[in-house]
């Protein structure tokens, strides 16, 4: 928003995983990721984000979990977090 007199736009992308190379590779946070789940292929954020480039909205959140996880964190930002973390940590025990 402030630089759009110099012809920038911003926007924001939120989703979950997605099923890249990238991703495959990633040790340690298995679990999150099958907790989580990957909802997307690349070309389904590509699409996306060429969307939100042509068009006035600036925050575009990709998945039903994203915008619970995120209508709970603008709510309630403590239990956001903790919900958060919840989902993401791997369970103990």
């Amino acid at each position: 928003i402030e630089f759009e007199h110099l012809g920038i736009k911003v926007v924001e992308v939120v989703s979950t995983f997605v099923n890249t190379p990238m991703l495959k590779k990633q040790k340690g946070q298995e679990e999150v990721i099958q907790r989580m789940g990957i909802d997307f292929e690349p070309e389904d954020i590509a699409h996306a984000i060429w969307k939100a480039v042509h068009h006035k909205k600036i925050h575009w959140i990709l998945s039903f979990k994203m915008k619970i996880l995120h209508a709970v964190a603008i709510f309630l930002p403590n239990l956001g977090r903790s919900v958060a973390k919840a989902k993401m940590m791997p369970k103990v025990g």
